[in-house]
């Protein structure tokens, strides 16, 4: 990706990146070393003092896959040339971990890169369970992932999951405390030296048994949702680590809509994932369908 604007006041060329896109020290550091950014068609160090309307230009494209393609479609609900934004399937890892070396998200994406022609450096913008589906965030180069990245971490993506629970509820709740990792290092649980959390949940059908909700979390810690449903009498279903082990394959726990800023046009981008056929099945094993 490149990006390129007119110089409208002398500065230096670092003072420049930082101010009209908020390249990090380090970003600015690595496009130096690799000679990235140019003005006026020629590279210049980060010290350089521009002249109004020289023209900036950055190139972002120098990083590229080392992973290997595994032969999977990818659900693409949008692309463009900074990022792109998936609708995961569940019981898929995202990244190589464990038994999943080469089988993940990320493999899958190596794959589409080979089919499109296209060759970068792949970073998940956020993390989803492997048992999790919906929508996902892949930046295509550093400083996307900076943007979008700084974005979660201070709360300013909106983010609404759907979450079919255990037993009946009508209406809505807000649950909030401080969640750490348990004592035996797999369970996150609420505790004072957790960090705090905060997630808005609203009821939108219910049976007898069943309860599907949306789920908003205002904080993003792990597992924060399945321990704030459990923690109110509403496991997920599917989810035998804070539940009850059921017929379920997964936990039915689904990221419906993302919403946050892009980067590049400064624009409100709004994404939804279409639930995927094993959590509609199950939908209308419950009746909610």
């Amino acid at each position: 990706m490149i990006l390129q604007s007119v110089v409208v006041k002398a500065v230096t060329l670092r003072q420049f990146l930082r101010n009209r896109w908020n390249f990090s020290s380090r970003l600015m550091k690595e496009l130096a070393a690799e000679k990235k950014v140019f003005v006026d068609g020629r590279s210049r160090r980060m010290d350089y003092l521009l002249k109004e309307n020289s023209l900036v230009t950055v190139d972002l494209g120098w990083e590229k896959n080392t992973y290997e393609a595994f032969s999977r479609e990818i659900d693409v609900l949008y692309e463009d040339e900074g990022l792109m934004i998936l609708n995961k399937d569940p019981l898929f890892s995202v990244h190589p971990v464990g038994g999943h070396r080469k089988d993940t998200v990320l493999n899958a994406i190596v794959y589409y890169q080979q089919r499109h022609r296209q060759n970068y450096k792949i970073r998940f913008a956020h993390r989803l369970d492997r048992d999790t589906s919906g929508a996902l965030i892949v930046a295509k180069n550093k400083w996307m992932h900076e943007e979008i990245s700084r974005q979660f971490r201070q709360d300013g993506v909106l983010k609404e999951y759907l979450a079919l629970c255990h037993n009946s509820f009508s209406g809505s709740f807000v649950v909030e405390g401080k969640i750490g990792l348990s004592e035996d290092g797999i369970h996150r649980e609420f505790r004072d030296d957790g960090k705090e959390s905060c997630t808005q949940v609203f009821t939108l059908a219910s049976t007898d048994e069943r309860t599907l909700f949306k789920a908003v979390p205002q904080t993003g810690r792990t597992h924060q949702i399945r321990v704030h449903l459990a923690s109110k009498g509403y496991p997920i279903v599917g989810d035998a680590l804070y539940g009850v082990k059921d017929r379920a394959p997964r936990q039915m726990l689904h990221c419906h809509r993302l919403q946050f800023r892009h980067p590049l046009t400064g624009e409100i981008q709004s994404v939804q994932a279409p639930l995927k056929q094993d959590f509609l099945d199950e939908m209308e094993v419950c009746r909610l369908l």
